[in-house]
C-alpha cells in the first residue's frame, strides 16, 4: 500500500541510534578537530579583516565617537535593503572582536583597529592549510568585494558560483569542511533502506541539490530497480549540469525545476508522491 509506505522508515531515534557510532571516526578522518580548534578561529580573524576592510572602502573610518545603529550607519554608508541583516550581523562580530562597543540600543567605536591587509593573512593561511584550499578561496572571492556587495554593485551568487570554475564544486563534494556531512547523510541514507522491506519502491525528492554533492553521495547506495530519485534545484543551470553528469550512470533520476518557495503542485509535482525529501543547506536560503 502505497499510502503507507513512510511505515516502513524508522525513526529520527533509530536513524541517531545507527549512525552515532561513526561519527567520531569521520570526525578524525575529515580532520574535524583541528578545523575546529585550529583553522576555525584563523578563519574567523581573517573574517574581520575584510569586515574592516570593507567598511573602509565604503567611507567608514572607525573615527566616529558618537552612538550610531546599524540602520543609521547601513543608511549613511549605502547599504542596500537586502544586506542589512548581512550588515547589522558584521557590526556584531565587530562588536564581539572588540572594536565596536555597545551603547544602549546602538554602537560606538571602542578602538581603532589595526591597518591590515586581508590578503597577506590570506595567502598565509592558503601556504598554512592547504587542505583547506577551497573554503579559503571562496572566503576571499567574496571577502575581499564585500565592499560592493553591501552595495549591491556585486552579485554575491555570482562570486559564488562563477562561470567556468570548479571551486565551488569542489567545495561541495570534496574539501574537509562537507566531505564529513555528504558521508553522514549517506549513512543515514543507507540505514534507511536497510529498513525497507526488499521490492518496496522508493520515492526520493531532493530539493535544491545544486551542485549534486549530496545526490552522488545518495545514488551510491540506493537499490537502482526499486527507486526513483528526484533532482530539483531552482536553478535550470543546475539542474541541466546534474542531468549532463548523472543520467548516463543513473537511469532512475529525474531531473526538474522546482521552486519551493511555490506550490508544488501547480509546478507537476503530485500530493503524496514521495517517501523521503531531503535538502543540504537549501531551506535557510528561502523567505520562510
Amino acid at each position: 500500500n502505497r499510502a503507507t509506505a513512510a511505515g516502513y522508515l524508522p525513526s529520527p531515534a533509530a536513524i541517531v541510534d545507527c549512525v552515532r557510532g561513526r561519527i567520531d571516526i569521520l570526525a578524525a578522518l575529515y580532520e574535524r578537530e583541528e578545523f575546529y580548534e585550529v583553522v576555525m578561529p584563523e578563519l574567523r580573524a581573517l573574517c574581520t579583516e575584510y569586515i574592516v576592510h570593507a567598511l573602509e572602502k565604503i567611507g567608514w573610518s572607525f573615527k566616529n565617537t558618537e552612538t550610531f545603529t546599524a540602520g543609521s550607519l547601513a543608511e549613511m554608508l549605502g547599504v542596500i535593503s537586502e544586506h542589512r541583516r548581512l550588515f547589522g550581523r558584521m557590526l556584531d562580530i565587530l562588536g564581539e572582536d572588540g572594536i565596536l562597543k555597545r551603547d544602549g540600543d546602538g554602537w560606538r567605536c571602542a578602538v581603532r583597529p589595526d591597518s591590515t591587509d586581508p590578503v597577506t593573512t590570506w595567502r598565509t593561511l592558503i601556504q598554512r592549510h592547504p587542505s583547506f584550499h577551497a573554503e579559503l578561496m571562496l572566503l576571499h572571492r567574496c571577502g575581499y568585494r564585500l565592499n560592493e556587495i553591501l552595495r549591491g554593485e556585486a552579485d554575491p551568487l555570482s562570486l559564488i558560483f562563477p562561470a567556468h570554475s570548479l571551486v565551488s564544486e569542489h567545495l561541495y563534494h570534496d574539501a574537509p569542511t562537507f566531505r564529513l556531512y555528504n558521508r553522514l547523510m549517506q549513512l543515514v541514507m543507507s540505514t534507511i533502506i536497510d529498513r525497507i522491506p526488499e521490492g518496496q519502491p522508493i520515492r526520493i525528492l531532493e530539493i535544491g541539490a545544486g551542485t549534486g554533492a549530496t545526490t552522488i553521495q545518495m545514488l551510491r547506495v540506493l537499490p537502482p530497480h526499486r527507486t526513483r530519485y528526484v533532482f530539483t534545484d531552482i536553478s535550470r543551470t543546475f539542474v541541466t549540469q546534474a542531468e549532463q553528469n548523472l543520467r548516463s550512470g543513473f537511469p532512475f533520476v529525474d531531473f526538474m525545476v522546482l521552486n519551493i518557495e511555490k506550490d508544488p503542485v501547480e509546478q507537476g509535482f503530485q500530493p503524496h508522491s514521495f517517501d523521503i525529501v531531503l535538502a543540504t543547506d537549501a531551506l535557510h536560503a528561502t523567505t520562510d
